[in-house]
């Protein structure tokens, strides 16, 4: 039986052959969301579908059937699970569009080898954060996007790319922050006086691995709040204020042992849960008032709203990978929450619109971004001379 790498041997130097094709590839996870889905609607704005095949490399392709008619072509990414592999035909489709596109845009999962026949591999990424982990960009890119050069040393150092293939151009995803949308009446159906989005990264992760020292992952699954009576409490302050907190767990986090569920004034929703509502998740945020979050890159994107941000810092020394500067809470412009008490009295400030921190976020936006203009989706087609 022929294996992947036998595979690999005979197909290379078969598509090296044959010349790159008017495609453009796309890749997210979860399947069609983030910088690469904000990055597409753009370009098919553009009516630049019209020109180049625009191929969806995808997890399960029957769920895109019909989407955009034969405009876009979603086929099966590969994967190294054994589980989910792609049988030979899909192997060959695979592998004939990834290799002889003239871009390729992705977030996560990489097109499975560079031919250097003049195609472009862009890593749009998915953060541009504080972390250290946020350096460790895979490989097989051309360039990679990040949002400031205020960490090109630490990114530089990491070995993961070189200086030239660094574009601080800001992530195609932060286009839709400034995009009105209905996000929140698809998710609640009801009108609140404020709404609160709560993003927290993930403690342990859904193999099972720890990121922080000591596992941190509580009850509830959310920092600070140990809990099913202190979502209780919280909910009744939100039902007090007219305000609607939305929790979103992050797509890596291990949910095996958590048990939240939804209160009257509070929603706990996964990726699945916005992808089956249509919403995405920079739309929700555009449209919320507030961010609460602890080290996720998340933060850095929205300092673009100056909007106010609240951090859970309790446990942010615990995190094993380190962080790209010596003083974190430094670059967190927004109240640092310890305690449950914390979190009450931040949601009592946003209902009377009480924000101390509006200079601060101005400050620690110009450091982390070095594009505060907007349009990033048109300046990367612009970039890229994709016309």
């Amino acid at each position: 039986m022929m294996t992947e790498k036998t595979l690999r041997k005979w197909l290379k130097p078969l598509v090296k052959m044959i010349p790159l094709q008017n495609v453009i590839v796309f890749e997210s996870h979860s399947d069609f969301c983030d910088n690469s889905r904000a990055l597409f609607e753009y370009m098919m704005s553009e009516g630049l579908d019209k020109r180049y095949k625009m191929v969806w490399l995808v997890e399960n392709p029957s769920d895109f059937r019909g989407k955009f008619g034969n405009r876009v072509k979603f086929i099966k990414v590969d994967s190294e699970d054994e589980k989910t592999m792609l049988n030979w035909a899909e192997k060959l489709v695979y592998y004939y569009y990834a290799t002889t596109a003239k871009f390729a845009f992705y977030s996560h999962r990489r097109p499975p080898f560079k031919l250097n026949k003049g195609e472009v591999f862009v890593n749009l990424w998915h953060g541009t954060g504080p972390k250290n982990a946020n350096c460790d960009l895979g490989m097989n890119f051309d360039y990679v996007i990040y949002s400031s050069d205020t960490f090109k040393k630490a990114y530089v150092e990491s070995d993961k790319c070189k200086e030239e293939q660094l574009l601080a151009m800001g992530s195609p995803r932060n286009d839709l922050l400034f995009i009105k949308s209905d996000a929140l009446s698809k998710l609640s159906g009801e009108k609140y006086r404020k709404s609160v989005v709560w993003l927290p990264t993930y403690r342990t992760h859904m193999t099972g691995e720890e990121h922080y020292k000591a596992d941190k992952t509580s009850q509830t699954g959310i920092p600070i709040i140990s809990s099913q009576k202190e979502l209780e409490e919280l909910n009744e302050v939100l039902k007090d204020n007219g305000m609607l907190l939305i929790i979103k767990f992050h797509p890596a986090q291990n949910l095996e042992n958590i048990k939240s569920r939804s209160h009257s004034n509070m929603l706990f929703l996964t990726n699945k849960e916005l992808s089956d509502k249509d919403v995405q998740l920079y739309s929700l945020l555009g449209e919320a008032d507030a961010l609460i979050t602890d080290i996720s890159s998340v933060y850095f994107d929205y300092l673009l709203t100056n909007k106010p941000i609240a951090f859970t810092v309790d446990d942010i020394y615990e995190y094993k990978a380190g962080y790209l500067v010596d003083n974190i809470l430094e670059y967190m412009p927004g109240r640092h929450m310890v305690s449950f008490e914390d979190i009450k009295s931040f949601l009592t400030d946003m209902a009377i619109s009480k924000d101390d921190y509006s200079l601060e976020r101005i400050r620690i936006n110009k450091l982390v971004n070095k594009d505060t203009e907007g349009e990033f989706s048109k300046k990367i087609v612009e970039r890229f001379n994709i016309v």
